[in-house]
C-alpha cells in the first residue's frame, strides 16, 4: 500500500542518518515512492511528495558539501553563511513536509475509523511545530545562555517526534489496509524491526485487555458479596 516503504523511508532519513547522513538521499526517496503509491488511496499523500523532492536537493547540497570539505576544496556555495541559510531552509521544508504527511495520515486514519491514530498524528504535527519554533527562536535570541537552553529544548523535542512518527508510521503499516483487505489477518512484517514493535505492541494490548478482565471479574464478586451481606443483614 506504501506504508511499509514511507516507513523504511523514514527510518533511515530521520534515525540511521543521525550516524551515517548521506542516507539521507536513500530514505527520501523511499518516502516519494510510498507516498505515491499512498495518493492512490488518499490523494493528500500527493502534497508530502514536493517537500520530499525538495529536501532530497537539500541532501545533495549537505552531501556536495562534506566531500569539499574532505577533499579540502573551497567554494563560495559552501562558506558558513550559505551553510547556515541552507540549514535554516531545510528545517522550514521539513517542516511543511511533516504537516503535510502528518496531515494525510490523520485524512486516511479517519477515512478507517481509527480515530486515536488520527489524534496521534495531529499530536505529533503540534511536537514538530514546538520543536521548530524552538529551534528559530534559539537562533534570534541576543542572549547566547537562554538561547542555548531553549536550543536545547528544540533538540529534545525533536527527539521525540521522531520515535513518535517511527512508532505512528509502524502503526499505519500495520493497521491500515487496502479497501477489501478488513478481513484479512493482521500481517507480519519481513522487516525485524518492525515485527519487534508490533510484539511490543501486542504483549501492552493483552496486558491491557487481561487487566480489564480482571478489574471486571473483581467488581463483580465485590458486587456478589455486598449483595450477601445485605441479604443476611435483612434475614
Amino acid at each position: 500500500m506504501g506504508f511499509g516503504l514511507t516507513f523504511v523511508g523514514y527510518f533511515i532519513a530521520y534515525l540511521v542518518s543521525m550516524a551515517f547522513p548521506p542516507v539521507k538521499l536513500l530514505g527520501y526517496a523511499l518516502m516519494i515512492w510510498g507516498c505515491v503509491k499512498l495518493s492512490e488511496y488518499n490523494t493528500r499523500f500527493r502534497n508530502a511528495v514536493l517537500p520530499l523532492g525538495f529536501l532530497s536537493l537539500m541532501g545533495v547540497y549537505s552531501l556536495m558539501e562534506t566531500i569539499y570539505g574532505t577533499l579540502g576544496i573551497t567554494s563560495t556555495f559552501f562558506e558558513a553563511g550559505a551553510v547556515n541559510i541552507a540549514a535554516n531552509i531545510n528545517e522550514a521544508i521539513d517542516v511543511a513536509f511533516h504537516a503535510c504527511l502528518l496531515i494525510a495520515v490523520c485524512s486516511i486514519a479517519k477515512e478507517t475509523g481509527l480515530d486515536k491514530m488520527a489524534y496521534k498524528s495531529m499530536r505529533n504535527l503540534l511536537i514538530v511545530f514546538a520543536s521548530e519554533i524552538a529551534y528559530f527562536v534559539a537562533i534570534l535570541l541576543p542572549v547566547e545562555n537562554v538561547a542555548s537552553v531553549v536550543s536545547y529544548i528544540a533538540v529534545v523535542l525533536r527527539i521525540i517526534w521522531i520515535v513518535l512518527n517511527v512508532v505512528l508510521m509502524a502503526n499505519c503499516y500495520k493497521m491500515i489496509c487496502p479497501e477489501g483487505d478488513e478481513d484479512m489477518p493482521v500481517r507480519e512484517s519481513n522487516i525485524e524491526v518492525i515485527r519487534k514493535m508490533d510484539a511490543v505492541i501486542n504483549k501492552r494490548e493483552e496486558a491491557a485487555k487481561q487487566a480489564a478482565v480482571d478489574l471486571v471479574s473483581r467488581r463483580r464478586e465485590n458486587k456478589n458479596d455486598n449483595n450477601k451481606n445485605k441479604k443476611k443483614k435483612r434475614k
